[in-house]
């Protein structure tokens, strides 16, 4: 969701928007796509579609509307399916998989000044390069990227050693990058650790979601207020469910049972339980403040629901029927 009214879905077919926080949804799919595509959306008009070619997985097209769907625009993209993030109009990136094994994963990371009409290879994570320095290693599963601006950059990942921390920033747009580790909560320091890529609001202040992997999931969300310099961790939340963070103080974890909030920053967290029950079923979770969430939810049929809130996650109701 972008806000509280305007927001997009995806199966496997199709993309959808809503204008009306979820109630109802239309299909705004480009002409001819039916399935293999990613999206990233810069704001409720402005967003991007990457589609695969499932003749060649080396390349893909590129879709762009600036009106909520209603036109698209297309270009060839020089890579297969990724992930992709744009900072503004002209300025983007895209993490592209080239392939992935037990524990090892090649990518290629592209850059964008121009809206994707062109990129530029910037960054690559292949066997040849695995131990060579300043270079994104070969050996790790990829959780994902975060460009807070065309210089500053992080990659997330996981690697199964007890105590390892798999995150790499850039400071000059992906040419070189430097392995950091983060201080630990105490009692984890052997832990086998998987790092998301952070979530920035504004310059200076970002959040990263941790999973802590030791006797079950654990989460803790690491916070900056400096731009990425320095990172401090929050109390540790005994849930592996999924983490949604609207504002850089308002956090949620739900497992489906119990909805763990905080609202100072990870500092302290409350428990909530909601008047419906997602346990083993929750799909996704989405906040877009300290009121206002979405969650979807999938049976043993496969048959998808979408519940809101207004209140924090205290009170669910269905929605988009």
């Amino acid at each position: 969701m972008i806000d509280t009214q305007n927001g997009y879905g995806l199966d496997e077919q199709n993309l959808y928007r809503t204008q009306d926080g979820g109630n109802q949804w239309n299909v705004v799919t480009p002409p001819g796509v039916t399935a293999n595509f990613s999206t990233f959306f810069l704001n409720a008009q402005s967003g991007w579609m990457l589609v695969g070619n499932p003749q060649d997985l080396s390349e893909s097209t590129l879709y762009h509307t600036a009106d909520s769907g209603q036109n698209w625009t297309t270009t060839p993209a020089p890579f297969g399916m990724g992930r992709l993030q744009f900072l503004d109009e002209q300025n983007g990136w895209a993490m592209a998989n080239i392939s992935c094994g037990t524990g090892s994963c090649d990518l290629d990371i592209f850059k964008t000044t121009n809206g994707g009409q062109t990129w530029d290879k910037v960054s690559s994570a292949t066997p040849e390069n695995n131990n060579q320095p300043s270079t994104l290693p070969f050996v790790g599963d990829k959780n994902g990227m975060t460009f807070l601006d065309m210089q500053h950059g992080w990659v997330g990942g996981t690697e199964p050693q007890n105590g390892y921390v798999w995150l790499f920033p850039t400071k000059d747009g992906g040419q070189t990058w430097k392995e950091v580790t983060l201080p630990l909560p105490s009692g984890y320091t052997t832990s086998t650790i998987s790092v998301d890529p952070p979530k920035f609001f504004g310059s200076q202040d970002g959040v990263m979601p941790v999973t802590l992997f030791i006797d079950s999931s654990h989460r803790v969300l690491y916070t900056t207020h400096d731009g990425g310099q320095n990172w401090t961790h929050s109390s540790v939340v005994d849930s592996g469910g999924l983490i949604t963070i609207p504002t850089a103080q308002d956090f949620f974890i739900w497992d489906g049972g119990t909805l763990h909030a905080s609202h100072d920053g990870g500092q302290t967290w409350i428990a909530i339980t909601p008047n419906i029950n997602l346990s083993q079923i929750i799909a996704q979770l989405d906040f877009v403040d300290k009121d206002n969430g979405w969650a979807t939810s999938m049976d043993s049929n496969m048959k998808v629901a979408l519940y809101k809130t207004n209140d924090g996650g205290q009170t669910w109701v269905a929605v988009g029927q």
